[in-house]
């Protein structure tokens, strides 16, 4: 599967591509708008990404299965171009 960010028919959200048959599921959520690439979490079922927030960038996950979003940070500065890692 692939993941990106993607203007979609009400806004903007992720869109996820299945590279074997070409299918396309969208994920959107009301008042986030995704920017730059998302990433894929170690166990594939969630994806961190950056989305802007009132003129600032904060960080956001979605997990997949469950189309839940999930804000990270919520602070004044620059929050973008989120990594996993592992411990």
């Amino acid at each position: 599967k692939l993941a990106a960010s993607a203007k979609q028919t009400n806004g903007y959200g992720i869109n996820i591509f299945n590279v074997t048959d070409g299918a396309v599921v969208e994920y959107s959520s009301p008042g986030v708008e995704p920017s730059g690439a998302p990433v894929w979490s170690p166990e594939g079922i969630r994806l961190a990404f950056q989305a802007q927030v009132e003129g600032n960038m904060e960080l956001y996950t979605i997990t997949v299965p469950t189309n839940e979003f999930s804000r990270i940070t919520s602070v004044a500065s620059y929050d973008g171009e989120p990594v996993w890692s592992q411990k």
